[in-house]
C-alpha cells in the first residue's frame, strides 16, 4: 500500500512538472519567438565609453495562456529594468510589442523575421525626443543570442549596442 502511494505521488509530481513545462505554449502567431522562451539569458558587455562592465539579464515568458509573451530585462549597474509585452495585432496582422523602462523611456513597434533574424522595429520615446530603431535577435549554432541595436539618426542607420547572450546554467 505504501509503495502504491509513493508511486501515485511521484506520478502526480511528474505530471505537474510536465504540465508546467507546457507553459511555453504560444499562440501560433508568436511562434517565431519560441526559441527565446523558457530560458534565462545573460550577457556581459561594456558601456558606450568602455569604462564600465554591464551585466544584462533577459527572460521571455508566456502569459495569458500563451496569447502574450512577457519580456523582462535588467542591468544592475545602470539600475535599469524593463518589462515588455509581445502580442498579435489582428488589425495589422503582425506581432506588436510595448516595452516600458524604469528610466521612463518606452518603445513600441512590431516584430518579424528578416534574413533569418528576429527583427524588432519601431520607436523609442525618451523624455525629450523620439527615435526610430531596429533591433535584431539571432540565435547562433552554438545557442548564443546575438542582440544588435541600430538607430536612425542624422538620416542614416547607426550601430548601437551589440551583446552576446548565453543561457544561464
Amino acid at each position: 500500500m505504501r509503495t502504491k502511494c509513493v508511486c501515485v505521488l511521484i506520478t502526480l509530481s511528474l505530471s505537474m512538472i510536465c504540465l508546467g513545462q507546457d507553459a511555453t505554449a504560444l499562440r501560433n502567431e508568436l511562434l517565431i519567438l519560441k526559441q527565446l522562451v523558457g530560458k534565462t539569458w545573460i550577457a556581459e558587455s561594456k558601456d558606450p565609453t568602455g569604462q564600465m562592465t554591464l551585466h544584462n539579464l533577459l527572460k521571455f515568458e508566456p502569459i495569458h495562456n500563451g496569447k502574450v509573451l512577457r519580456i523582462y530585462m535588467e542591468c544592475p549597474e545602470l539600475k535599469f529594468q524593463s518589462d515588455g509585452f509581445y502580442y498579435y495585432d489582428p488589425d495589422k496582422k503582425e506581432i506588436a510589442f510595448l516595452n516600458l523602462g524604469s528610466n521612463g523611456n518606452f518603445s513600441a513597434g512590431n516584430v518579424k523575421v528578416e534574413e533569418g533574424k528576429i527583427l524588432h522595429y519601431g520607436y523609442v520615446t525618451f523624455s525629450d525626443y523620439k527615435l526610430e530603431f531596429r533591433n535584431t535577435y539571432e540565435i547562433t549554432r552554438e545557442g548564443q543570442l546575438l542582440d544588435k541595436w541600430f538607430s536612425f539618426e542624422d538620416k542614416e542607420w547607426k550601430a548601437g549596442h551589440s551583446r552576446v547572450f548565453i543561457v544561464k546554467q
